[in-house]
């Protein structure tokens, strides 16, 4: 019964395509314009490129299984790795609510404009300011962290019984020249044994 199941599960996402018939001039089109996307992704403004990466590397998965779309899966995780923020303190993330500096006289929670001294209130509104980019830049890395599990997800979706995969090793090719790191590395490794 979960036979029957994972190949329905591939006949969906995959169609009952050969990995040679999967891949038509019009989604070649849609590849070579996606790797060319992904590539320029450093022209982006840092402030958009996580978005713009996790829009990207959301339509490749969209792309049918073929060689071409495994090279850009592996491109999308070594770029999500690029853009992670090393060394970022999770244990210190960003408060729901500002506390106002001692001595202003107000409670948490009210705007600066509440907030009588002139110095206090600048102090005020710079932790609010800190903190909004602070929580910015949480949300984009989780959003980072969860686009890079899915794109491995997807790496191990493509059917390692295809032509296009097995044979010559593509993926242990592709798996050994890339600059994934060594835990992403492993995690893969071990899906193929």
């Amino acid at each position: 019964m979960k036979i029957f199941i994972l190949s329905i599960l591939v006949a969906v996402l995959f169609g009952n395509q050969t990995g040679a018939e999967a891949l038509t001039s019009e989604d070649s089109a849609d590849v070579a314009d996606l790797q060319v996307k992904l590539s320029e992704l450093d022209k982006v403004p840092r402030e958009k490129r996580v978005s713009e990466f996790i829009a990207i590397s959301s339509l490749i998965q969209k792309v049918p299984a073929s060689e071409a779309k495994l090279k850009l899966l592996f491109q999308c995780i070594e770029v999500a790795a690029s853009l992670e923020i090393k060394g970022l303190d999770h244990s210190n993330p960003p408060v729901l609510r500002v506390r106002p500096p001692k001595g202003s006289g107000v409670d948490g929670g009210v705007l600066p404009s509440e907030i009588k001294d002139p110095a206090l209130r600048a102090e005020y509104e710079a932790a609010i300011a800190a903190n909004r980019l602070k929580s910015k830049v949480f949300t984009e890395q989780r959003e980072l962290e969860l686009q890079k599990r899915s794109l491995i997800n997807s790496v191990k979706m493509v059917p390692l019984n295809n032509p296009y995969v097995r044979e010559g090793g593509i993926y242990l090719d592709l798996l050994e020249a890339s600059r994934i790191d060594a835990e992403t590395k492993r995690i893969l490794r071990e899906f193929i044994k």
